[in-house]
This record gives C-alpha cells, sequence and structure tokens, in this order.
C-alpha cells in the first residue's frame, strides 16, 4: 500500500515543456524527436521530465526512449512504455511511467508500472504525474522504494541558463529581455502554492490562456491562479483567475509590454460580463519589476485589490 508520506514533491515541478504556436493552436514540441504532439496531461508530464532530464542532468538524449512498445501476455495489443532510460551499455535502467496532473499516484498505478517493467527489466521505475514522484528499486521480483537514481545538477546551475529565450519557447513571455529575472523568480520553489496547467474553454487573448499557474489560496473556498503567457510576435500578458466555491468568478489581464513602457492603463478586468480597463498601481508595478522568490503574497494581496 503506498502512503502520501511516501510520495515526495516532484523533481521536475519547476520545468517545463516547449510549446509551438500555431494559428490559436498549441502544440507540445518533443527537443529529442524533433516532432510535435498534441497538447495532452500526460505528455506535458512525460516532456517535463525530458526537459529535466536534458537541462538539469547529465542524461544524454540519445540514451532516452519513447513509447518503447511492451507486450505483455494478457494484452492483445502491445502496450507502450512513456520513458526507458538506457544505460552507457543501451540497457533498461529506468522505467518512467507518467501520469496526468489530476490523477493521484496510488497502488494501481504503481502495479501497471511494474507490469510494464516484468517486460522491460528495468532497475529502478519511476512514477510521476508532475506534482508528486515515487521511485522504486528493483530486488528480485520485487519493488522496493527508493531515492530518486539519477544524479542532479545544482539547480543554480540550470536556473541560470534560462534566458529569454528558454521562457519564450515555453509560452511564458514575448522574448522581452526584462522578463527574464521576473519569471525566473516568480517560478522559483515557493511553499505557499501550486503549480498547475490549467486549461479554458475560451480566451480573452490573442492567445490561448491554457498554461500553467501558480494556485494561491486565499480562504477557505477562495482561490487565486496567477501566470504568465506570452509568444513571439504576439505578447507577454499576466494573468490572473479569482476563483470562489469551484466556479471563476473574475479575471485580470495585463499587457507587460504596455506596462514596461510606462502605459498607465495596461490592465483589464472581466467580471461577469463586463470588461473594464484599469490603471496598475505602483505598488505592482514595482512589485513585477523587482520581483522576488518571497513577493508571492505581496503579488495576491496587490492582484485582488483589482476584484
Amino acid at each position: 500500500m503506498i502512503r502520501d508520506t511516501d510520495m515526495s514533491l516532484s523533481i521536475v515541478r519547476n520545468h517545463f515543456p516547449i510549446f509551438k504556436f500555431d494559428g490559436r493552436v498549441k502544440w507540445l514540441y518533443n527537443p529529442v524527436l524533433k516532432k510535435r504532439f498534441k497538447n495532452r496531461p500526460e505528455e506535458r508530464v512525460r516532456l517535463q521530465w525530458v526537459e529535466f532530464l536534458l537541462n538539469q542532468t547529465n542524461w544524454k538524449g540519445s540514451r532516452i526512449g519513447f513509447e518503447t512498445a511492451v507486450n505483455l501476455r494478457q494484452e492483445e495489443h502491445a502496450l507502450r512504455a512513456d520513458l526507458i532510460l538506457y544505460d552507457s551499455k543501451l540497457k533498461p535502467l529506468i522505467l518512467i511511467e507518467c501520469k496526468a496532473d489530476q490523477i493521484s499516484l496510488g497502488s494501481g498505478s504503481a502495479e501497471q508500472a511494474a507490469k510494464y517493467n516484468s517486460e522491460v527489466g528495468a532497475k529502478f521505475v519511476i512514477l510521476s504525474n508532475g506534482v508528486s514522484d515515487l521511485f522504486f528499486h528493483k530486488d528480485g521480483k520485487k519493488m522496493h522504494l527508493n531515492e530518486l537514481p539519477i544524479q542532479i545538477l545544482k539547480r543554480s546551475e540550470f536556473e541560470s541558463s534560462r534566458k529569454a529565450r528558454y521562457w519564450s519557447d515555453r509560452g511564458f513571455c514575448g522574448s522581452e529581455k526584462f522578463t527574464i529575472d521576473l519569471l525566473h523568480n516568480f517560478w522559483a520553489d515557493h511553499e505557499g502554492s501550486k503549480i498547475r496547467y490549467l486549461n479554458f474553454r475560451d480566451s480573452l487573448l490573442p492567445l490561448p490562456m491554457d498554461h500553467y499557474y501558480r494556485i494561491n489560496t486565499i480562504g477557505e473556498s477562495e482561490k487565486l491562479a496567477v501566470g504568465f503567457i506570452g509568444f513571439e510576435g504576439i505578447g507577454s500578458f499576466l494573468i490572473a483567475v479569482f476563483n470562489q466555491k469551484g466556479i471563476n468568478e473574475a479575471l485580470f489581464t495585463m499587457n507587460l509590454d504596455q506596462l514596461f513602457l510606462e502605459k498607465k492603463k495596461a490592465g483589464k478586468v472581466y467580471k461577469k460580463g463586463h470588461i473594464e480597463e484599469c490603471e496598475i498601481t505602483e505598488k505592482l508595478c514595482d512589485l513585477l519589476k523587482q520581483f522576488r522568490p518571497d513577493y508571492h503574497q505581496k503579488l495576491t494581496d496587490e492582484i485582488m485589490k483589482f476584484f
């Protein structure tokens, strides 16, 4: 039986996949296969692991296998393992099974991964939904909980390499240099909020609002989701969604390009079918221009004033 205490915060939670923008459709891009894929939850988690491996470990892309066929006797058709990492002799070393972020990691998922590994024969198995991870070590026919079997490079080395192109390729900005420190610090580890990919049926901006957001809990039934989206040639935006009792009640958007060009009315509030332009407060402007990892509560408090 797997308990919550057996799980750790996902090692890939601060890593983001590359997106390609085609019209109003966002595609995921695999940098190893050099192919684009539909923007699906499991694929996002899988590519978060690819990003982690390529950017924060010394693992070579040539030793990452994708959707390797797994033939189980009781299955009519071959199933496919999400990721298999091969050792220097090209033998399976680590099997990574990826789930959508809304699916909890339980005994059923672990049994499925173990079943896949009965054919793959990897020494280690990782089960991940991008929010939490479980690491297992194979000892004979049994699987035991284990530590992460991969050597990680210092986070500071990885984070210092995230330049404007990194954030632009992942749909967070339109490649303007002023967003580098803001995004770097906004997505740094922070215990008071959770990172989730949110989907929206419609968008009030010139690009989809579906993206990664930080979810901040305000009260027993209120939450504020804050995120940044942007693409080269389109622009950069801050988005905040106010949710009350599970219903999105209001939306705040800010055009960061206009803000940093010192244009006063850079924000809009959408509430109950009404749209209103608003001037950005000097305090909010200063927060964004000099954002630090411990400014999340200050940012939440300042944005809430617009609602």
